[in-house]
C-alpha cells in the first residue's frame, strides 16, 4: 500500500504546510477571469460537449480521487461505464488555459507565480462546467485530483441538489509506481524543454493536502488499485 502520511514533519520539527494560495493569487485569478470571461466560457462550452442524455432521476456524478499520474484517466476511458460520459477534466482545462489564456500560461513548477493562479481559475472553470451539465440532464464524470475533503463536499452538496447520486472513484496507485510515473514525466519534461514539476508537485503540494475518502462523503464509494499496465495519465 502507499505511504499517506497524516503529518509530515520538516528537518527542524514541527508539522510542514502544504503550499497554499496566497490573497494576491485569489484577486489576480478572479481578475484574469473576468478578463478573458468570454475565451473562458468558449472554453467550458468546449469540455461540456453534450453526449447521450440520461434521465435525471437515475443521472449521477463521478468524482474522481487520487494522485497526479495514479491513473484517473486512464480508468475514466477504460471503464465500461464510464467511457461514454461527458467528462470535466482539469489535464484539458490546463491545456486550453495554456493556448487561450495568455495570462495563465504554464510556468511548470510548484512554486511559479502562476501556479496557484491556474488551480484556482481551473477550480472556477470546473465549477461553470458541472452547473452546465448538470442543467442538461446528463451523468457525468469530474476528473481531477480532488484530494481533500473539502474539494469533494462542495461537488456532493450541489450534485444532490440538483438530483444525482454521486460516487467517488478512488483511483490507489502504489506509491513506488506512482513515483516512477511521476520520474518518467519529469524526464519527458526535461526533454521538451520544460522544467521537472511532477515530482514536485507530488511531494510539496499533493502528497500534504491528501484526505482519504471515506464511506460516508458520497452515496458511493469504490476504490480502485492500479498497477502499470495502466498508463499514467
Amino acid at each position: 500500500m502507499p505511504r499517506y502520511p497524516a503529518k509530515v514533519w520538516a528537518i527542524k520539527g514541527g508539522p510542514m504546510k502544504p503550499n497554499a494560495p496566497k490573497k494576491t493569487d485569489y484577486i489576480k485569478s478572479l481578475y484574469i477571469f473576468c478578463k478573458y470571461f468570454k475565451n473562458i466560457s468558449g472554453i467550458v462550452s468546449q469540455i461540456t460537449c453534450r453526449k447521450q442524455p440520461h434521465n435525471r432521476s437515475t443521472g449521477s456524478v463521478y468524482i474522481m480521487v487520487g494522485f497526479s499520474k495514479s491513473g484517473k484517466t486512464s480508468v475514466c476511458k477504460q471503464h465500461p461505464q464510464l467511457a461514454h460520459l461527458p467528462r470535466i477534466e482539469s489535464a484539458q482545462i490546463h491545456a486550453l488555459l495554456n493556448l487561450h489564456i495568455p495570462d495563465a500560461r504554464d510556468d511548470n513548477t510548484v512554486n511559479g507565480s502562476r501556479y496557484w493562479i491556474r488551480q484556482l481559475l481551473t477550480k472556477l472553470m470546473v465549477f461553470r462546467a458541472f452547473i452546465r451539465l448538470s442543467r442538461q440532464n446528463v451523468s457525468f464524470v469530474l476528473d481531477s485530483c480532488h484530494l481533500t475533503k473539502k474539494s469533494r463536499s462542495w461537488i456532493i452538496r450541489h450534485a444532490r441538489l440538483s438530483g444525482y447520486s454521486t460516487t467517488i472513484l478512488f483511483v490507489n496507485c502504489h506509491e513506488d509506481e506512482l513515483i516512477r510515473r511521476l520520474n518518467e514525466a519529469d524526464s519527458e519534461n526535461i526533454l521538451q524543454g520544460k522544467e521537472p514539476a511532477w515530482l514536485d508537485l507530488y511531494e510539496e503540494v499533493q502528497r500534504l493536502q491528501f484526505e482519504p475518502p471515506t464511506e460516508d462523503e458520497a452515496d458511493t464509494l469504490i476504490t480502485i488499485t492500479t498497477s502499470p499496465s495502466y498508463h499514467s495519465t
